[in-house]
């Protein structure tokens, strides 16, 4: 029975394209099939141009935004660098950071 229903199937699908894979190159269902791109006469395909990315622009504003506040910090730093050395405490912080890791060593 399995064998016959099988077969239906598959003779439905020649008798009725619109439900073969055939239908999926369709436009809008009225028939017409997608027309497939002709190369240009030299013998290259077509292409264009790919759309501007908007993360681009973002990123590359953000790039120089970070370089101008780097070359600003660098400028404030050159004759103190002592009060921008974040590795050594002087006891006068008044906010500071501590982090407390245990990398699998136990305190006994």
């Amino acid at each position: 029975r399995m064998e016959k229903r099988s077969r239906e199937l598959l003779e439905l699908e020649h008798k009725d394209p619109s439900s073969s894979t055939e239908a999926a190159f369709l436009i809008c269902g009225n028939g017409r099939k997608l027309q497939e791109e002709k190369p240009k006469p030299d013998g290259k395909p077509f292409t264009q141009p790919t759309p501007k990315s908007q993360v681009l622009d973002r990123v590359k504003g953000f790039l120089g935004v970070i370089s101008e506040a780097n070359k600003n910090l660098q400028l404030t730093a050159e004759g103190k660098a002592e009060d921008y050395n974040i590795e050594v405490l002087k006891g006068d912080e008044s906010e500071y950071i501590e982090m407390d890791l245990m990398l699998g060593v136990a305190d006994l």
